[in-house]
């Protein structure tokens, strides 16, 4: 017998793929937990795009 665990889904910010850069913090604090981690696609419900594109900001962000 599996036990399925129901994961909470934030809600998607919808801003378009251009406007996602390292600058907007406010707007990559939503996909950030408190560690610093960057969240999965399964848990903020991002397709591929838009995931990979908030990625790569986050990592820019980083290093600068």
């Amino acid at each position: 017998m599996f036990v399925v665990m129901a994961t909470k889904k934030i809600p998607q910010i919808i801003v378009p793929i251009e406007d996602i850069n390292w600058k907007s913090i406010t707007l990559l604090q939503h996909y950030i937990t408190r560690f610093g981690n960057i969240k999965p696609r399964k848990y903020t419900g991002n397709n591929v795009s838009y995931q990979k594109a908030v990625r790569k900001a986050i990592i820019r962000a980083r290093e600068l």
